[in-house]
């Protein structure tokens, strides 16, 4: 692992908490985040503020983790794929609502 190399990540289902800093600084531009996650702490996927930013996330909670202002840089511009049915829980939830929110077939 080397930092600020990471451009995609995939969390698996047994995290249940992304803590502050996670992956900060890291280039990536796609996230997958595993079904268990119930909270995404400050700064944990902020993107430098130039170069790659996040553009897609595949989510498979079905309850919006609790995230931060600051949890994600630019979201306005992020596609945030969401299980089936709970577009409307995402389009509702505190920052996530930012993000262009579509349900998975």
């Amino acid at each position: 692992f080397q930092y600020n190399q990471l451009t995609s990540i995939t969390i698996p289902n047994s995290v249940t908490t992304i803590e502050f800093n996670a992956f900060a600084g890291n280039p990536l531009t796609t996230v997958t985040i595993g079904s268990n996650v119930t909270s995404i702490g400050f700064n944990a996927f902020r993107n430098p503020t130039t170069g790659p930013q996040i553009s897609t996330i595949t989510i498979y909670a079905t309850t919006p983790p609790i995230i931060s202002s600051d949890t994600f840089r630019y979201p306005e511009n992020i596609t945030c794929y969401v299980p089936a049915g709970s577009g409307a829980a995402y389009q509702s939830a505190p920052y996530w609502s930012s993000m262009t929110i579509v349900e998975m077939d």
